[in-house]
């Protein structure tokens, strides 16, 4: 007889659980760093609207606020206020002008031509200060980079050199009340207005001059363009410093050689 063996099985060995390869866990939340970045305040277009009066009590504090928080609504504003500004120098002047064309005087303030005076006098202002602004503000820039001053951009400058010429609006304003204190202009022996032909448009200059030239009112005024254009170097000097970050000397050169250089293209442009 054959006997039956039964081989004993051995047991088997367990098989260590498969691990799998540890997936990269993301980094939590709080342990990546992310640059700072500085969100604009929901009021800051507000505040920007008193940007222009600020710059002119405290430019400096102003300017620095600028760098941080660059808004153009404070420019809108300006321009706003120039046009506002201008109208009342037109309607000052034109109120003080009595026209006698046809042998029928009236007042340049109730006539038919005073409405397009008024609408070119606005106009031609806005255009004038962009003008101005752009030349300065360009001119500062390029005196600015020639001198080798790092730091700042373009439009951040034109941004700073825009509020800095809230001075022609304080400008127009006193302009105005000066305007108001001329005597009358009477003018005679026109076929219309302005003066059209070479004859009358000399014969209006020689009175402006002869009127109104020796008044109190035009000296003044002229001391008045004077300090404005002084004002506005030293804003100028103010905006450089801040936004290029360089010394106080250095910045006023910069801002003095700009503005030769601005009045000098205003004489060869005639505004």
């Amino acid at each position: 007889m054959t006997k039956l063996t039964s081989k004993k099985e051995k047991p088997k060995k367990a098989k260590p659980p498969e691990t799998k390869p540890e997936e990269e866990q993301p980094l939590a939340e709080e342990s990546v760093e992310k640059p700072a970045i500085i969100e604009r305040p929901p009021q800051s277009h507000l505040k920007a609207l008193v940007y222009p009066f600020n710059v002119l009590v405290s430019p400096l504090k102003t300017f620095k606020q600028m760098v941080q928080y660059p808004d153009i609504m404070g420019l809108a504003l300006i321009i706003g206020l120039l046009l506002l500004s201008s109208a009342v120098v037109q309607y000052a002047a034109a109120s003080k002008i009595i026209l006698n064309i046809n042998a029928q005087p009236v007042s340049l303030l109730e006539s038919s031509y005073f409405q397009s005076l008024l609408i070119t006098g606005m106009i031609e202002s806005v255009f004038l200060f962009v003008l101005n602004w752009a030349i300065f503000a360009g001119a500062l820039l390029l005196i600015t980079t020639l001198m080798g001053a790092k730091g700042g951009s373009w439009r951040l400058s034109f941004i700073l050199v825009g509020y800095a010429f809230t001075v022609f609006v304080v400008r127009t304003v006193i302009t105005a009340a000066l305007v108001s204190t001329l005597p009358q202009l009477n003018l005679s022996n026109l076929s219309s207005w302005p003066p059209s032909t070479e004859t009358e448009q000399t014969y209006y200059f020689n009175q402006v001059n002869s009127v109104w030239g020796p008044s109190v009112a035009s000296q003044a005024l002229q001391v008045v363009n004077f300090a404005v254009d002084v004002w506005l170097v030293i804003l100028g000097t103010i905006a450089v410093r801040v936004y290029r970050e360089i010394s106080w000397s250095k910045a006023a050169i910069i801002a003095v050689t700009a503005y030769l250089m601005f009045f000098t293209l205003r004489l060869f442009l005639g505004f």
